[in-house]
């Protein structure tokens, strides 16, 4: 059995970490409180489960492993059949890298969009000036 100071300090972590409290005697046993997450955040919901072990951390060490020889960041994606979207396994410590990386390909998508629709633009505004240029002038027959 896992003594109640050790799951305690585990919430006080995982609080601090969202820059937050723990809240105590929280969960839907406590009337009181405006709300039955393990913590004061007020933009997050944190539920904060202390086990020796998950089903899940199983399959992840193993992606752990794989990630590691091919020097990449592990990420575990649940899907539920029939259902939309995935959930996401990674470590604490590697969220903030996956923020920056995603924020990288997300930029760079728009950067490409941006860069192609200029491109487009500029081609447009060279024919123009082409045609522009063949109707000079010089280039009208007097009549």
């Amino acid at each position: 059995m896992t003594h109640r100071s050790t799951w305690k300090a585990a919430e006080r972590k995982v609080a601090a970490y969202f820059d937050a409290i723990r809240i105590s005697l929280s969960g839907s046993n406590n009337q009181q409180a405006q709300t039955s997450s393990d913590t004061d955040s007020e933009d997050f919901y944190i539920e904060v489960k202390y086990r020796q072990r998950f089903s899940v951390l199983t399959l992840f060490h193993d992606v752990i492993q794989k990630a590691k020889k091919e020097k990449k960041l592990p990420l575990l994606a649940l899907v539920e059949k029939g259902k939309p979207g995935f959930f996401l396994v990674l470590r604490q410590k590697d969220l903030d890298e996956l923020v920056k990386r995603v924020l990288e390909m997300r930029l760079a998508r728009v950067s490409s969009l941006v860069f192609d629709q200029a491109s487009f633009l500029q081609d447009e505004d060279t024919e123009e000036e082409a045609n522009h240029d063949d109707q000079g002038p010089g280039s009208q027959r007097d009549g």
